[in-house]
């Protein structure tokens, strides 16, 4: 459950990502049987971001570029 729960104080790259994950399925959920996908963009920002806690500095920066991209693309879908 995502709703009420209460917010990580300490969150790490991977509890961030894993929230990520869990709000992508709850979107993917809630729109299965519309035909929407809504979930298509915080999936991309969840690979994007285990792509960067695993490359070279050098890459990272374009990896969080594109995850932020799409991290803004989810947010506006959801408003």
């Amino acid at each position: 459950m995502l709703i009420g729960e209460e917010p990580p104080r300490d969150a790490t790259p991977t509890g961030f990502i894993d929230l990520v994950e869990r709000v992508r399925d709850v979107l993917i959920a809630a729109s299965a049987g519309t035909g929407e996908t809504d979930g298509k963009d915080l999936d991309a920002v969840a690979t994007y971001l285990t792509d960067a806690l695993t490359s070279t500095a050098g890459d990272r920066r374009s990896l969080l570029a594109f995850a932020r991209t799409h991290l803004r693309d989810a947010i506006e879908a959801a408003g």
